[in-house]
């Protein structure tokens, strides 16, 4: 082996193993066809122009080498990054994930800061509806002006029933945006990324999945505008 491509080798191994181990499982759990559980993690020990091996580790601690043929061979090491890049977006995709990786929290603008705060403000209100709505209450007293009276008597009788359906919902909305969407763009469940999205979306709602998409796209044109240059 040339020293130029043992250095090839040693760089690409190194870049890949420190910076996509999540793209490493894809290629165990996609072209191996290996279970989450057998592939928990993998390292990439080597390559040639005609496979890449890997060292998996299951979730019960096991070691085992796996190799990957690569079809078309490459032509040389120095395609290594273009043919890297291309099977990790295959992987993703034939395991459900979009190539498009989501990495960060974006805070909402002010209408959403709005939507928010009335929602905050809308729990505490119903989960409290007998003492907040009641003669005397803040909601009573403060925002209705004392009047109100039908309407503040309705939400002291069914405030509770208001709390759990807005609960109910704003958690459909959750699990929706937990499948439908964090999953799907790589953001790793139980994460402090995760927790920030799930969280906005549990008060904000569907503008919080719509901010979602507006960052999808943004990743969408910015790959396509790296393409044309």
């Amino acid at each position: 082996m040339a020293s130029s491509d043992a250095a090839t080798i040693a760089r690409v191994c190194q870049h890949m193993n420190n910076d996509h181990a999540d793209a490493l499982c894809d290629y165990a759990r996609y072209y191996a066809r290996l279970p989450t559980s057998l592939a928990k993690t993998a390292r990439l020990t080597t390559l040639s122009t005609t496979k890449l091996t890997l060292t998996i580790t299951s979730s019960h601690g096991g070691t085992s080498e796996v190799n990957i043929p690569l079809s078309p061979p490459m032509e040389s090491l120095l395609e290594s990054r273009e043919r890297l890049v291309a099977m990790a977006h295959e992987a993703a995709e034939g395991l459900g994930r979009s190539r498009y990786k989501v990495t960060r929290f974006v805070l909402p603008d002010p209408v959403g800061v709005a939507v928010v705060a009335a929602v905050g403000f809308g729990y505490w209100s119903f989960w409290n509806a007998s003492a907040v709505f009641a003669r005397g209450g803040f909601v009573k007293e403060k925002i209705f002006l004392g009047g109100l009276d039908s309407v503040s008597a309705l939400l002291e009788k069914y405030g509770g029933m208001l709390f759990w359906g807005v609960l109910a919902i704003h958690a459909v909305e959750c699990v929706w945006i937990h499948r439908s969407r964090l999953r799907k763009h790589g953001v790793p469940t139980a994460s402090s990324l995760w927790w920030k999205w799930i969280l906005m979306t549990f008060f904000e709602g569907v503008g919080s999945v719509r901010r979602f998409e507006r960052e999808v796209r943004r990743l969408e044109e910015e790959a396509a505008s790296r393409k044309d240059h």
